[in-house]
């Protein structure tokens, strides 16, 4: 795993079972070599805990390597008089990386020679040396006339840093020459000098096969203005490039992974989770330059419109739901200035279901009718694509039936009749079934004996059909509830005797109210009456019974 990855960490604790094997009071627990969470080598124990670490690593932008290399001369000659007045010959060398650390090197050398021929020479050495997090210290002195010194902490390197490095992102090379007349006091000045960074992008999340995600990468860039770059150095412990002259680059000119910028400043860029991509700016055009990239990541946002499930941002959805897609900074970076929007002419495409829009930042999809696993696909502008995966849930039974009430002051006082309400829920309620209807198919009975054989109920007296509610489409509720009515109101004095009848009830579910449609069986569950002599009624459904006296008391 390169440092980019992260690792799910997972423990059980077993508890020791106490003994007492020689009398002394002491305990010995189980213990055992070659453990694994599935065996961890203990006494297996019924109230044994298990912790998981399950986190993404974050993303980390860094300067991974750092090298600069400066050299300048000045000569300068005043005529008439002495020949020679004064030679200056200074150098400086940086080399970082964040795998070995580093250290610099700096020589500041100056002869001057007076009037009278006699010379005077100061040379300061400062040497700095850190680690590979960018702490370290700094050491002055070494001069030929006087001794002077000190220890200076070189501050932390921000590796996970929004805004410009401890080092900055200097590359290329250039050369500087001057030769000029002042007065009487020719003067030349030579300077060159090399410089190169590289960054890497630490993508953090979790280095998967096929894990990809979003980011907005910027870089701008200033070129460092020829003929002024021994101004900058004025300041040898390391505050002298800030002080760089400096020209503004348009971004276009400059490019991110082979990517030209937009006029904003910045590419988009799908990269894999899990991984270091190196993302130096280049600015071909200019010799020497200035350049820091600061970089958002994106997460893919599923955001169902029902409120129900609690949990609207998921990637499981239920047929025919609506679900508004659009990519959001990760909130371990929101904080940060730099989160670009979607550009609005982001296409869209979906394997299955349809986006409201196909071009737009953001969008309103619309699942499939039928259980399915569909890829989201992104593409920006720039050609960049990517790929997202939801899982579409279709009906797949019931889950639990609740009784609501039984038909308390309905029938009257000498009817035999019964009912009740059941609300019941629909598998699976980890997605929203709201646009989903479902009904019962109108059914004969299955099995009818004793009161309910009598003539009277010959024809469709028995049929389990509109006057029950049957045959009526219905949505489910937001949480897949549906409320269900059963029973029967009149069963007249025939008279009243012994019987029952039960019928066995499919049950179809459809998305939307296209009645035309292909509908699909849902489930069969059984409702059942019964009867007995004095009239007195029971109905049984989804393991509820109702049972009502001709007195209209419920039993």
């Amino acid at each position: 795993m390169n440092g980019a990855g992260s690792a799910v960490v997972q423990a059980c604790a077993i508890p020791q079972t106490p003994t007492d094997n020689n009398g002394n009071g002491t305990t010995n627990g189980g213990g055992g070599t070659n453990s694994s969470l599935s065996n961890p080598g203990n006494p297996s124990a019924p109230d044994a805990l298990y912790a998981e670490i399950n986190q993404d690593k974050p993303v980390a932008l860094v300067c991974d390597f750092f090298w600069q290399k400066w050299h300048g001369e000045w000569d300068q000659y005043q005529n008439p008089g002495m020949t020679l007045s004064s030679t200056e010959k200074d150098t400086q060398t940086i080399e970082w990386s964040a795998a070995t650390g580093g250290s610099s090197q700096t020589t500041f050398c100056t002869a001057n020679y007076g009037t009278n021929g006699l010379a005077s020479q100061v040379t300061t050495i400062i040497q700095s040396q850190w680690a590979t997090n960018g702490i370290g210290t700094t050491q002055s002195g070494g001069s030929t006339n006087s001794v002077s010194g000190g220890v200076t902490n070189m501050g932390p390197l921000n590796t996970n840093f929004n805004g410009p490095t401890t080092f900055p992102g200097l590359q290329g090379m250039t050369s500087y020459f001057d030769n000029e007349l002042g007065a009487s006091t020719p003067y030349i000045g030579f300077s060159d000098q090399a410089a190169v960074s590289y960054f890497v992008l630490q993508t953090g999340g979790r280095g998967l096969p096929a894990h990809q995600s979003l980011h907005a990468i910027e870089a701008q860039a200033q070129a460092v203005v020829p003929g002024l770059y021994e101004s900058a150095y004025q300041d040898w412990l390391g505050n002298i490039l800030p002080y760089l002259p400096v020209a503004y680059i348009p971004p276009q000119t400059v490019t991110i992974l082979g990517q030209q910028q937009t006029a904003d400043a910045f590419i988009w860029a799908v990269l894999p989770d899990g991984d270091e991509v190196n993302v130096t700016p280049k600015a071909l055009a200019c010799p020497y330059y200035l350049t820091t990239p600061v970089e958002c990541k994106y997460t893919f946002v599923p955001q169902c419109q029902s409120p129900i499930p609690t949990n609207q941002i998921r990637t499981t959805i239920g047929v025919g739901e609506y679900v508004d897609l659009s990519f959001q900074p990760n909130t371990f970076r929101s904080q940060y200035t730099f989160a670009p929007y979607l550009p609005t002419n982001t296409a869209w495409r979906a394997s299955a279901g349809s986006p409201a829009q196909t071009n737009w930042s953001d969008i309103t999809f619309t699942a499939p009718s039928n259980a399915a696993n569909v890829t989201i696909t992104v593409e920006l502008p720039n050609g960049q694509e990517l790929g997202n995966d939801l899982t579409v849930r279709a009906p797949s039974g019931l889950w639990i039936a609740e009784l609501v009430s039984n038909y308390t002051g309905v029938f009257p006082p000498g009817m035999a009749g019964v009912g009740q309400e059941i609300k019941l829920f629909i598998l699976p309620t980890n997605v929203c079934f709201s646009r989903v209807q479902t009904c019962e198919m109108p059914e004969f009975p299955s099995a009818t004996n004793g009161y309910f054989t009598n003539n009277y109920f010959s024809g469709k007296k028995l049929l389990h059909g509109f006057d029950a509610g049957a045959g009526v489409w219905d949505y489910l509720g937001q949480d897949n509830s549906w409320f269900d009515e059963c029973g029967d109101g009149d069963l007249p004095n025939l008279p009243w005797s012994t019987g029952s009848v039960s019928w066995q009830i499919p049950v179809y579910w459809q998305v939307g109210a296209n009645q035309n449609q292909t509908s699909t069986l849902l489930t069969t569950w059984e409702q059942s009456i019964s009867i007995d002599a004095s009239g007195t009624a029971s109905v049984t459904k989804f393991g509820h019974t109702a049972t009502r006296d001709t007195n209209n008391i419920y039993h």
